[in-house]
């Protein structure tokens, strides 16, 4: 039996309903009449322009992804919802290289149920302590929670309309490392996951510390586009920098001190001397981990005092005493002995 004939283009031209394709890239290469009939715009108008130009810029991110309800600008600058299935054409390596569709209106049957579903997912990112995001090569932000506002200060309007927003306001101490991670993503060759670390100057001018969780989306025939949450890790890494400062305090204490400093884990066994500990008794100037604590400390202590050290503590570790502090002769690394205090608090 011989195959029928394709549909004719005249029989599109027929069709009462819109019927839209486009290149890999949007831009719009055939419409039949129905779509200044649905729409109000003339098709000589339309052709050759980016379908995204006619998407409501709150959902050209959800439209791009697959999802086919979106609103679509109609002639007089109103925003009507519509249903557009687009159906990719691919080349032999599986790459898009067009769309075709039928574009239908559905404002009067759906707008309440999709403005109450949009309403539940607006809802479900406010509860994201952090900011859902989408951008795309060129474009800048495609899509941004509201959250954006309450922990930078700008609005969603604000950081959408320079395309260059986020690297105009990342701390210029950490661009250079972003961008070489960011530029990574926009050219990779295949999906990943990553995260990086960095600060961003909020509005105010407040210094806000940022843990960007990402993934670079990479689709056949299309840019690559990256989603994600920024989460604001301001105090946790205040938290860490006064750690930080408060060892280097601790260092500078130590070694201005004239006493040696240790740190005994009794379950690890692990003891840890200052530099000033090992200079008392002759073993250097270095701070260092012994690995065997007490055996460590029994080759130091003289044999005549060992049982007397061992009371001391072990009297403290039982609850017996507030702090425990003996004094014995140590065993110095020029071969003669020299009396310390040894005085320490258990921390259980």
């Amino acid at each position: 039996m011989p195959t029928p004939p394709a549909p004719s283009a005249k029989l599109l031209q027929l069709l009462p309903e819109a019927v839209v394709q486009t290149d890999a890239l949007w831009q719009i290469t055939y419409l039949n009449p129905a779509w200044h009939k649905l729409t109000g715009h003339s098709v000589e108008a339309a052709l050759g322009r980016s379908l995204l130009e006619f998407v409501h810029p709150d959902d050209i991110g959800t439209m791009r992804s697959g999802m086919p309800v979106f609103r679509l600008r109609f002639a007089g600058a109103d925003y009507r919802w519509v249903r557009l299935q687009l159906h990719p054409e691919t080349d032999a390596a599986e790459r898009v290289i067009s769309r075709q569709g039928v574009l239908i209106e559905i404002t009067e049957v759906t707008e309440q149920v999709l403005v109450e579903v949009r309403q539940r997912f607006l809802r479900l990112l406010e509860t994201i302590d952090g900011v859902v995001w989408e951008a795309e090569i060129g474009v800048g932000n495609t899509f941004l929670s509201p959250q954006v506002e309450r922990l930078f200060g700008y609005s969603v309007e604000e950081w959408r309309a320079d395309p260059n927003f986020w690297r105009a306001h990342v701390h210029p101490d950490d661009l250079e490392q972003a961008l070489v991670i960011d530029d990574a993503a926009y050219n990779a060759t295949h999906s990943y996951a990553y995260e990086m670390s960095y600060r961003l100057i909020a509005k105010s001018g407040k210094v806000v510390w940022v843990r960007d969780l990402c993934r670079a989306v990479v689709e056949p025939g299309r840019p690559n586009r990256m989603i994600g949450l920024m989460i604001d890790v301001t105090q946790q890494k205040n938290t860490e920098l006064e750690l930080v400062r408060s060892e280097n305090r601790y260092l500078l204490a130590t070694r201005g001190s004239n006493d040696g400093i240790w740190y005994w884990n009794l379950r690890t066994d692990a003891l840890h001397v200052s530099g000033r500990f090992h200079q008392i008794v002759g073993l250097g100037d270095c701070d260092h981990v012994h690995d065997g604590g007490w055996r460590f400390l029994e080759k130091l202590i003289d044999p005549e005092d060992r049982g007397r050290v061992q009371a001391a503590y072990r009297r403290h570790l039982a609850g017996n005493s507030p702090n425990f502090s003996v004094d014995f002769r140590a065993f110095h690394g020029a071969g003669r002995l020299v009396w310390v205090n040894w005085r320490g608090l258990a921390e259980f």
